[in-house]
């Protein structure tokens, strides 16, 4: 699961621009990252931010499906997911702490915005 997502985490989470308007139409300039693992053979080098939490999203439904397909308990399934969920933002944060250009208020918003989205993917799932 974890080399599945972790190519479009930063994107969907902190890239993400869901809400329209809030950050202007400045291109914002893409800087590596620190947390890559530099095995960056079979993964695009860019995603676009418009559809990298739909792919995140879908990328953890499917999972979420195979776990319930195989027959496991809820409770585990919630705990897995809470580890995940954990994961995400472990990871964006490391990110988010290296990066200038995101300490600003819309860009807050942005990712408030997209993290509301993964919570509301849990409760739609019932995972709480």
């Amino acid at each position: 699961m974890e080399e599945e997502v972790q190519p479009g985490l930063v994107v969907a989470l902190l890239e993400h621009e869901g809400i329209g308007g809030l950050s202007g139409d400045k291109p914002r300039p893409m800087r590596g990252r620190a947390g890559s693992t530099g095995n960056d053979l079979d993964t695009p080098t860019h995603l676009d931010p418009k559809e990298a939490l739909d792919g995140l999203l879908t990328q953890l439904t499917r999972f979420h499906l195979v776990l319930q397909k195989h027959g496991l308990d809820p409770e585990i399934i919630s705990q897995i997911f809470r580890q995940i969920f954990y994961y995400l933002c472990a990871g964006s944060l490391n990110d988010l702490l290296l990066r200038k250009d995101m300490c600003h208020w819309s860009r807050g918003m942005q990712i408030r915005y997209n993290i509301a989205q993964l919570e509301q993917w849990a409760r739609d799932q019932n995972l709480e």
